[in-house]
């Protein structure tokens, strides 16, 4: 179960495809933002090459035509106790797991 969030225009929408179709290998990179969790930012970035095509040779979608991105969140966790280290209200302990 979860929740799927979509996105099929707009800037955002333009900057991403054109990114995702330029024949660059760039990172892609996954994070919480302002908003979440007391306005806290955590991440984890790799190149679209070992995202989306492991060791096939293609570094990008180049060629293809993008008309939508998803992002389905299947699992956000809040772990406890938690802990707040800098004692700024910005939660570090917690899971997130989607594709």
């Amino acid at each position: 179960m979860g929740r799927t969030f979509s996105i099929s225009s707009g800037a955002q929408f333009e900057t991403a495809s054109a990114l995702l179709t330029n024949g660059s290998n760039e990172y892609i990179v996954f994070f919480t933002g302002p908003g979440i969790i007391g306005g806290g930012s955590a991440g984890e970035q790799r190149f679209e090459s070992q995202l989306f095509f492991g060791n096939s040779g293609r570094i990008d979608f180049a060629g293809f035509q993008i008309t939508s991105l998803d992002f389905r969140l299947d699992e956000f966790v809040l772990n406890t106790p938690g802990r707040n280290p800098n004692g700024d209200g910005i939660w570090t302990d917690f899971t997130v797991r989607g594709t």
